[in-house]
């Protein structure tokens, strides 16, 4: 796999299966591409997809990118720790 495009394609893919809620296609998914020696590019597709959001959302909240991490992962701790409340950012 070559190119921006692809890697942000095969990251869409992947993060698309993965958000699907289904355990059963998600384990095929990655089951396949460990298989057929994707696995890598995938990886690096899903980080560079990552990444493209990041830097939008940082364009779209006026925060720097380290600013938009340290929101999400405040949100990932209120989820895990299954508090609804929200905190003022």
């Amino acid at each position: 796999m070559s190119g921006d495009h692809e890697r942000l394609c095969s990251g869409l893919e992947a993060l698309t299966v993965y958000t699907s809620g289904d355990p059963e296609l998600v384990n095929q998914y990655f089951a396949d591409r460990r298989r057929d020696g994707s696995y890598g590019e995938l990886a690096d597709g899903a980080l560079s997809f990552g990444a493209v959001l990041l830097k939008e959302l940082s364009v779209l909240t006026g925060k720097a990118e380290a600013e938009v991490l340290q929101d999400f992962a405040r949100a990932i701790n209120r989820h895990e720790l299954g508090s609804g409340e929200e905190e003022p950012s």
